[in-house]
C-alpha cells in the first residue's frame, strides 16, 4: 500500500476495531499493555501496524503465543470482501 493509503487506513474503523480486539485479548489473558497504531514504511510499501508495549513480564513462549493468537484473530475478523492486506504487529518488552 502507498503511504497515502496507509494514512487513510490508520484512522479507519477497521483499524479501530483491530486495536479494540487486541485490547480485549490482552484483558482476557491478564496482560497489561499499551497499544499504539502507526505506519511502517519500507521499500516494499507502507503498512499500518499496532505496536504493543507489554508491561506484564512474559517469557518468549508467551510472547509467541500472544503474537499467534492475535494474528489469527485479526485474520478471522477481516471482512472476506476486502482485498487481503499485510498485517503487522510489533511487540516491545
Amino acid at each position: 500500500m502507498t503511504f497515502e493509503e496507509a494514512q487513510k487506513a490508520l484512522n479507519s474503523d477497521e483499524q479501530k476495531q483491530a486495536v479494540a480486539l487486541m485490547k480485549e485479548i490482552d484483558m482476557q489473558l491478564g496482560i497489561e499493555a499499551e497499544l499504539t497504531s502507526g505506519i511502517y514504511e519500507s521499500p516494499d510499501g507502507a503498512n499500518v501496524v499496532i505496536i504493543h508495549d507489554i508491561k506484564t513480564p512474559v517469557d518468549s513462549d508467551t510472547l509467541r503465543y500472544l503474537a499467534a493468537i492475535k494474528g489469527r484473530m485479526l485474520l478471522d475478523e477481516s471482512p472476506h470482501s476486502s482485498p487481503p492486506r499485510k498485517a503487522a504487529t510489533s511487540y516491545v518488552l
